[in-house]
C-alpha cells in the first residue's frame, strides 16, 4: 500500500487573485476611457479643423466612434467593447503611420504639400506632416490597445462567478439542467 503525498508550491491561487479585484478592474477601465476620450478629442479638433473635406469627415467620425466606445467601456463593460476599442485604436494608428510614411490616397488624405506621386502602381498623396494633435492621438491609441488586451485578458481569467467574468464550459447551459 503506498501513500501518495502532493505538496503544493507557490502561493495559495485558489482564491481571487490580488490582480482580478474589481478595484484594479474598474481603475484599468476608466483608464481605458479616457485614452479613447483623448483620442477622440483630438479627432474631433482635427475634424472641425479640415471640415470642408473627406479628412475632416472621416476624422470626426473617428472621434464620434471612440467618444461612444468610451461611453460603452465605462457604462456597460465588455469583452467585445474592449477588442472593438482594441482594433479600431489599431486601425486608427496604422492609418496614421501610412499617412505620414507614404501617403493615403488622395480622395481623403491630408497633405499641406499638393500633387501626388505613384507607389507600386498606387497614386498616393505626398505624406503629411507629423504634428502635435496627431502624435498625442496616437499615443492615446498606443494606450487604449494595451488597456484594453489587459481586461479582456483579465476577464477570460476571472471564474464564472466573479462579475463581469467569462463563464466556464462546463458551467454554460448548466441553469437550463
Amino acid at each position: 500500500m503506498s501513500v501518495g503525498i502532493t505538496a503544493r508550491v507557490g502561493p495559495d491561487r485558489s482564491s481571487t487573485h490580488p490582480r482580478s479585484e474589481p478595484v484594479t478592474r474598474g481603475g484599468t477601465r476608466k483608464a481605458l476611457t479616457v485614452t479613447l476620450g483623448v483620442g477622440a478629442a483630438m479627432h474631433l479638433v482635427v475634424g472641425v479643423e479640415h471640415s470642408s473635406s473627406n479628412f475632416g469627415h472621416l476624422s470626426l467620425l473617428a472621434g464620434v466612434a471612440q467618444a461612444g466606445l468610451a461611453a460603452i467601456v465605462i457604462v456597460r463593460p465588455s469583452g467585445s467593447a474592449h477588442r472593438v476599442a482594441a482594433v479600431l485604436s489599431l486601425v486608427l494608428f496604422q492609418l496614421y503611420l501610412l499617412n505620414v510614411t507614404v501617403g493615403l490616397p488622395p480622395l481623403f488624405a491630408h497633405s499641406h504639400i499638393t500633387g501626388t506621386h505613384d507607389l507600386w502602381g498606387f497614386t498616393l498623396a505626398w505624406p503629411g506632416p507629423i504634428d502635435g494633435e496627431g502624435a498625442l492621438a496616437r499615443i492615446a491609441d498606443v494606450g487604449a490597445v494595451m488597456l484594453a488586451i489587459r481586461l479582456d485578458r483579465r476577464a477570460s481569467r476571472a471564474p464564472a462567478n466573479f462579475p463581469g467574468g467569462r463563464p466556464r464550459h462546463a458551467d454554460v447551459g448548466a441553469d437550463r439542467l
